[in-house]
């Protein structure tokens, strides 16, 4: 990772995840990167309208949170 570079970036093929019912509807998925040399793990939360929050909290920089919405192309 360069510092410099900014934004999250990394690539990863060990990772574990969990996938779950949210409240009123939607899905909750935990992701948690195990070989990008740091700590990250991210939180997607996905209403039933389509609403989307991704958090990511890196050990190494603050936790960051995107929203947006899911479409059908």
């Amino acid at each position: 990772m360069n510092p410099a570079e900014g934004g999250i970036k990394f690539e990863s093929t060990d990772f574990n995840y969990r996938l779950g019912n949210a409240k009123k509807g939607g899905w909750n998925a935990f992701i948690t990167i195990k070989d990008a040399g740091r700590r990250i793990e991210m939180v997607l939360n996905i209403t039933a309208s389509g609403s989307a929050n991704l958090s990511v909290d890196d050990n190494t920089r603050q936790t960051i949170s995107f929203n947006g919405e899911i479409r059908k192309r």
